[in-house]
Formats: C-alpha cells, structure tokens, sequence
C-alpha cells in the first residue's frame, strides 16, 4: 500500500514538471547565442510608452499597468465588448514611479548577470523610437485558472514591428536583446476585469523578450514570460511584503532567460 502511494504521488509530481510552462514561446529560430562574443541590451522598455497610453485606467484595462492597484467598494457588472463582466467597483491606481524603477533596474540587472554567466560579453544601448508600429490583440481563449487570475480578461497580446534603421550594426554585437515590460504590479484582494470568483492579494508581471541577430536583422526568438503571486487567503499585505514577492518574481524571469539562452 506504501509502495502504491509513493508511485502515485511520485506521478503526480512529474505530471507538474512535466505540463509546467516558463514563457511562451511566440516566435524562435535557430539562435546560436553560445557562439556570441557580445550581446547587447536594450534599457528595459515599457509598453505603456511604446502605445503612448498615458491614461491610467486605459493602461490598466489594456493590461499594461505598472504600480500598485487597490480594490475597493465590491463588484459590479459591467457593459463591454463581449457583453458583461464582473469587476471591482473602485479601482485606484497608485505608486506607479517606483515599481517602474523597480522593473526597469530588475529586469535589466537579471539579463546582465545571465548574459554574464554565459561567458558573454554585454554593452547597454539606448534605441531612439526602434519600433515603426504597434498591433495589439484581444485573447479570449480561457486559462488554467480562468476566472479567478488575477489578470483582466481578455488578454493583450502586443505585436512589434522594428524599425530596422535602428538596430546597431553587426560590428556593435552579435545579438540585441529587447526587454518589454507590459505589466507590472502588486494588489489586493478584488475582482479584475472578468473575474468571477476573485482573488486574494498577489503580484504579477508580464515581460516580453525580442531577440534580433544583428548580421541579418531578423528576429530570431520572440517570448513572454509571465509571472505571478497569490497570498493565500490574506486579503491584503505589508507593502514589504509586496516588494519581496515582485523580487521574487524576478528571479524566476532570469531563469526564463538562461533558458532562452541555453
């Protein structure tokens, strides 16, 4: 009987391993990323910029809101595009300046310690407007936790094209990579768009990775890694507390990127 027990928990463990998910893949070639000599690095973008949404309530609904989001008042039903959806009645959106500065420094910092831990040499660079166009589309098809993800539905998929008059030269670096922040925020407990059981307080990013080989110009690997966080059972927490959960998730984005980079 012990022995029957063991096997089964012991599949059930493999069955996580194995359907457990790090990012999304949405385009990728063959990178030979370990025969680079250098790798540059774009300052971390953030996708609210890139749409030039300076509305916060916009950004918010369009999923690329960085900063805390305090629920309030309830829920309510709401008119939208595909018919009504449950959502929190009072949302205020708030201390946006430092967890953009936290994205940024985190996410810039986890690239150059993986990219360093490759044996590759790195170099910062600035882009001016590297992008032509911007597309975005709405994603309906349901998730694992579909109704209680503390992410609004439907989803945002973002959609970049570069303006290839602005990628470095060959000579600059073998590869550029693009980070783009889309989301970033910490939370109470509450209802987000579509959600129709709710959830308790938590953090979550979504941060997209565009590689482009520099001899070619061609982008080689297109990924999103999203990440999240729920307290069990506590409605809200100390703000230290938020902090550490969103550093947390930054260290499982660097595993993301020496993924990528294997």
């Amino acid at each position: 009987m012990k022995l029957q027990s063991f096997i089964v928990i012991l599949c059930i463990i493999i069955l996580q391993q194995c359907s457990e998910i790090n990012y999304q893949i949405r385009k990728t070639t063959d990178r030979k990323f370990n025969t680079a000599n250098k790798i540059l690095i774009q300052k971390p973008l953030l996708m609210q910029s890139i749409t030039n949404t300076k509305d916060l309530k916009k950004s918010y609904e369009t999923s690329q809101y960085i900063g805390f989001i305090y629920f309030s008042g309830g829920l309510v039903r709401e008119q939208r595009d595909i018919g009504v959806q449950v959502s929190t009645k009072s949302i205020d959106l708030k201390n946006q300046k430092d967890l953009v500065e936290m994205a940024e420094n985190g996410i810039l910092s986890i690239l150059e310690e993986e990219i360093s831990n490759k044996s590759i040499a790195s170099s910062k660079v600035s882009l001016d407007k590297p992008f032509q166009s911007v597309k975005s589309k709405k994603d309906y098809n349901p998730t694992e936790e579909n109704g209680q993800d503390n992410l609004n539905s439907p989803r945002m998929v973002y959609e970049m094209e570069i303006n290839r008059s602005s990628l470095p030269k060959p000579s600059e670096g073998d590869f550029l990579i693009i980070p783009i922040i889309q989301y970033y925020y910490a939370h109470n407990a509450g209802w987000f768009i579509g959600q129709d059981w709710g959830c308790m307080a938590g953090v979550r990013l979504g941060v997209q990775f565009l590689i482009y080989d520099l001899k070619s110009q061609e982008l080689v690997f297109d990924g999103f890694s999203d990440k999240k966080w729920l307290a069990n059972m506590k409605p809200s927490l100390n703000a230290s507390d938020y902090y550490v959960q969103l550093e947390n998730l930054n260290k499982k984005v660097g595993e993301d990127i020496r993924e990528i980079l294997n």
